[in-house]
């Protein structure tokens, strides 16, 4: 036999490669490939994991890393990313079904080589931004809104060509107590002044304005991937309630005080299933917790949502967005992160590693498994004698490092350390006070 040369050998080995990885990313299960339908999600989630390039499917295998690489393509906030950074339509993309059990991973070309990026298709034009328009949120003579640090999360229908008026819309969590005079929760569609009309309905038209419990929306609301369903906590002292609400945007759906919407009068919010196809699923979070500052992280490939609490622990919560909602209470569920008198940020999921990341007001970043289990170091401190950390950290999937931020009263602290809890290298960034990335 004729042995190859190097630079046959390569080119064999390329091929080889290539053949390989297709095979491998080629559905498990062909009959569940269907087409994506769903837009563009926007919530605080989306930007607190980011991905680096991760590079092609060869040179993964090269370097023995190709289960991380398909880990971090079929993550579907790395498909999301990919797409607001190219302008990718997502109409047509196959579903790929590398496990049976899973029902929501993507199949996206190979990412583009590095310093080859294709041309940006989002830009701004060089004009000072200014207000489209503003909607009240809260009774007259209140000052309720989305809290402190909080976002609303967006649903993009259509990522490519015309606005859509319809079908894009905002969700607002609202840091009032609900009632038959003011929602917790409300949606606005028809956002894009100049591009949407304004009759028969005004810029911005009220989707829906929901009175879903008694108590306040402190924190950040995460939306499922087709737009349907929105995940929430609402804050209750000493027994928060955990939410997953699907939509209904027709029937009652409910008015804000600020003006009349669709013929319904002021300052009557709906109600989750009163004269409307809405489902409201509440679970109250074992042992009678308060949530003031953990927003809930989906992990969407897996179904689960975790949350943290104002008692050091970790909740853990099954078929989030595509099952029946339901806590874990099994050990080690709730998972006791950290002494009960720290109060956790939200938690970071990360995909390639399958940890959480959560910080504390302790001054600590804490990690934990998705099975249940202390990460090597439980551990590492933001700083030298950090205050608390505040802001959720930020994950780099492809890069297997993690940022968060502690400041005390004279010092801020910015830390990365790598998923493993290891090499933390620290900065001194002056007197912020609130941790805050």
């Amino acid at each position: 036999m004729k042995r190859l040369g190097n630079s046959a050998a390569i080119r064999c080995f390329s091929v080889a490669s290539a053949l390989l990885a297709a095979w491998f990313v080629m559905p498990a299960v062909a009959q569940r490939e269907q087409a994506y339908s769903g837009g563009i999600v926007e919530d605080w989630t989306h930007h607190h994991v980011v991905f680096s390039n991760p590079g092609s499917v060869e040179d993964a295998i090269r370097r023995g890393r190709y289960e991380e690489w398909r880990r971090i393509v079929t993550d579907p906030r790395y498909r999301l990313q990919w797409m607001k950074r190219y302008g990718v339509a997502a109409e047509g993309a196959a579903v790929d079904s590398f496990d049976a059990a899973q029902s929501s991973h993507f199949r996206l070309p190979d990412p583009a080589p590095p310093n080859q990026e294709p041309p940006r298709v989002f830009k701004v034009a060089g004009k000072q931004l200014h207000a489209d328009w503003e909607e009240g949120e809260d009774t007259p003579g209140s000052d309720y809104g989305v809290a402190p640090d909080q976002y609303p999360a967006k649903y993009t229908f259509a990522p490519i060509g015309t606005p859509d008026c319809t079908n894009d819309f905002v969700v607002f969590p609202i840091d009032g107590p609900g009632s038959s005079a003011q929602a917790d929760l409300i949606a606005v569609n028809n956002l894009y002044g100049g591009s949407c009309p304004t009759s028969p309905n005004p810029v911005p038209n009220v989707l829906f304005a929901y009175n879903v419990g008694t108590e306040d929306v402190k924190t950040s609301a995460v939306l499922s991937l087709d737009g349907t369903k929105v995940a929430f906590v609402e804050s209750i002292s000493g027994g928060s309630k955990f939410h997953v609400l699907t939509i209904d945007k027709s029937g009652n759906s409910g008015c804000p005080s600020s003006k009349p919407c669709n013929g319904r009068a002021y300052n009557q919010p709906a109600v989750p299933g009163v004269n409307n196809s809405a489902v409201d699923v509440r679970i109250t979070m074992k042992g009678g917790v308060s949530v003031t500052g953990a927003s809930p992280f989906v992990d969407y490939g897996n179904d689960v949502a975790y949350a943290g609490d104002d008692d050091g622990q970790l909740h853990k919560f099954t078929g989030v967005f595509q099952g029946t909602p339901a806590e874990v209470t099994t050990s080690p569920w709730p998972f006791k992160v950290a002494a009960s008198t720290v109060t956790l940020t939200g938690p970071v999921y990360d995909s390639v590693s399958r940890k959480i990341f959560i910080g504390g007001t302790d001054g600590n970043l804490y990690c934990v498994t998705s099975a249940g289990v202390a990460c090597g170091s439980l551990s590492v401190a933001a700083g030298t004698s950090p205050g608390p950390v505040q802001s959720e950290p930020i994950v780099d999937s492809t890069a297997g490092t993690v940022f968060a931020a502690a400041s005390n009263s004279t010092t801020s602290y910015l830390m990365q350390v790598t998923t493993a809890m290891g090499s933390p290298v620290r900065a001194a960034m002056g007197g912020r006070r609130n941790g805050s990335l």
